[in-house]
């Protein structure tokens, strides 16, 4: 079957006189055109002035005419064609394509025709078209006015893509359960499309619109040819590998084979074993080739691809705002509660009864302390007291004070021997007993005497120091269990004890309002203050301490 130039679906056809818009006439009716003449040449010894040969060549337009004569007379007025429709276009008036192989004809149902044939032939389908073949000299080209279109069952190209579809679908490519969800906010897209096409600019200016700062990794390939599935394949294994949130395959529309390639067996099998989310945004709204099926998510339309998948920042801002705003709400309304309850702890028997024992304690403790001290103040003067009476007793026995005792009885002796003049033998006797008195000896014994009081008051002294140290010892360490237990140590540190007006002390920020009064006491005095700020807790960390 011969292949039909430039004539693609949508375009308007030029009419019988070579215009750009199809005719009023759905069916024109051109005269009769003259038999052609035979062709002759130079080497078939021709005539030098016929037409076609090299002294006299044919026109373009005389050529075109020709050809135009001989396509539409040596062709009856109305030939069947069985084939295949690629691609439907139009509303009104039916513009297809028919295709068997790598031939085409392009073929034309006029809207009075198309109104009778009782059904929308579609892409894939198999017909009959009957009708007449009309040449076009301007353009040099063909097609066949179709005036009746019949079912010749489905197109082996759509059956080839229908089992191919049931096939994938059994080994699980399209299921539901292994699509993957696209990330809330992508930040680095991959981008598989041809950078000369409508799809690439709509998806770029949208996204770029939406979220200026998102990063688009471009991978340029062909989107339809015999280029088309092996630079697919490749561009989705290069993406793949680079560190992206998901990656976008789109085009325009197109014919049903403009199509094809994403319905290869090779393109789908690359989709699904993409380790990152795939969008397929292919064709438009109607076109479903089969990377749809296996993709993560499908997009009508390149447009609708990055409206669908890539946020708006308005809509960030504003849900940020909105949760923002809750979450205010939520915080009030906890902080309300939180102090609700406090208020409610504070006039609590229970905590009444909590302030009330440690007033006791606090009461307990101090009466432990005086007593304690009272005690030590009483061991301490009984030691002194005892003290004093063997510094009484050391010093009646102080040799020196011995001596003194005998000087004075040796004294009182002599006078009593100087008033008894008559009794010389006495006299005598004492001379000789103050005489021994005197002797070496007796000042031996009298100094053995003296070392020995000596050492016993070193020893008496000794001991009394020790026992004195250890009452001091004693007396320390009470001192010091007595000062941790007074709170004013902690005061005398640097801390303070911050009390309300009614004097119970302040725990927590929340048991105060701004602008309340509140007394410091501190180590050495105390202070009269007011409430300017306060900064409660967060509500986790309270939650945990309660």
């Amino acid at each position: 079957m011969a292949r039909s130039s430039l004539f693609r679906p949508g375009r308007p056809r030029p009419s019988a006189t070579g215009s750009g818009s199809p005719s009023p006439n759905p069916r024109p009716s051109p005269a009769e055109p003259a038999r052609p003449e035979p062709l002759r040449n130079e080497t078939n010894g021709g005539d030098a002035a016929t037409p076609g040969t090299a002294l006299r060549p044919f026109s373009v337009s005389e050529l075109s005419t020709r050809m135009q004569r001989v396509v539409e007379d040596r062709f009856p007025n109305q030939i069947w064609v069985e084939g295949e429709i690629s691609s439907v276009g139009g509303r009104d008036h039916l513009f297809l394509t028919f295709k068997e192989g790598d031939s085409t004809l392009e073929g034309v149902v006029w809207g009075s025709d198309a109104a009778r044939l009782g059904f929308r032939p579609e892409a894939g389908d198999r017909v009959r078209a009957g009708g007449r073949l009309r040449a076009w000299p301007r353009r040099s080209n063909y097609q066949l006015y179709v005036r009746t279109l019949r079912r010749a069952g489905r197109g082996a190209l759509l059956e080839e893509l229908e089992e191919r579809k049931e096939r994938l679908r059994r080994e699980g490519l399209f299921d539901a359960k292994r699509k993957r969800p696209l990330p809330y906010l992508p930040l680095r897209v991959g981008l598989l499309a041809s950078a000369t096409s409508d799809a690439y600019h709509d998806f770029v200016g949208t996204a770029h619109r939406r979220f200026p700062g998102l990063s688009i990794v471009h991978c340029d390939t062909a989107v339809q040819g015999v280029r088309a599935v092996s630079e697919l394949c490749a561009g989705l294994r290069r993406l793949g590998e680079r560190r992206l949130d998901l990656i976008v395959v789109t085009r325009g529309g197109g014919s049903f084979d403009d199509l094809l390639p994403f319905s290869d067996e090779r393109v789908v099998r690359a989709a699904a074993e993409c380790p990152l989310p795939v969008v397929s945004a292919v064709g438009h709204e109607q076109d479903r080739p089969l990377l749809d099926e296996a993709a993560d998510y499908r997009a009508k339309t390149p447009t609708a691809a990055a409206e669908e998948v890539i946020r708006a920042a308005e809509e960030l801002e504003q849900e940020a705002d909105g949760r923002r705003s809750a979450a205010r709400s939520v915080a009030r309304a906890r902080f309300s509660t939180l102090e609700s309850r406090v208020e409610g702890l504070g006039t609590h028997g229970g905590m009444l009864a909590v302030g009330r024992w440690l007033a006791g304690r606090l009461d307990a403790d101090r009466n432990r302390r005086h007593r304690a001290a009272a005690a030590l103040g009483r061991a301490v003067e009984s030691r002194r007291s005892r003290l004093e009476a063997v510094r009484g007793r050391l010093a009646e026995r102080h040799p020196s004070r011995q001596l003194a005792d005998r000087r004075e009885t040796l004294d009182r002796l002599r006078r009593r021997l100087a008033g008894m003049r008559s009794f010389a033998e006495p006299e005598r006797r004492a001379q000789a007993a103050g005489t021994l008195l005197s002797a070496e000896p007796l000042r031996r014994r009298l100094a053995a005497a003296g070392d020995e009081v000596r050492g016993r008051r070193r020893q008496a002294t000794a001991a009394v120091r020790n026992t004195l140290d250890a009452i001091g010892n004693r007396q320390v360490a009470a001192l010091g269990r007595l000062e941790a237990l007074d709170p004013r140590a902690v005061l005398r540190r640097g801390y303070s004890v911050t009390l309300d007006s009614a004097g119970r002390a302040i725990r927590k920020a929340t048991e105060v309002r701004v602008g309340d009064p509140v007394r410091i006491t501190l180590a050495a005095g105390e202070l009269g203050a007011r409430v300017e700020t306060r900064r409660p807790p967060e509500v986790s960390g309270e939650a945990s301490g309660r």
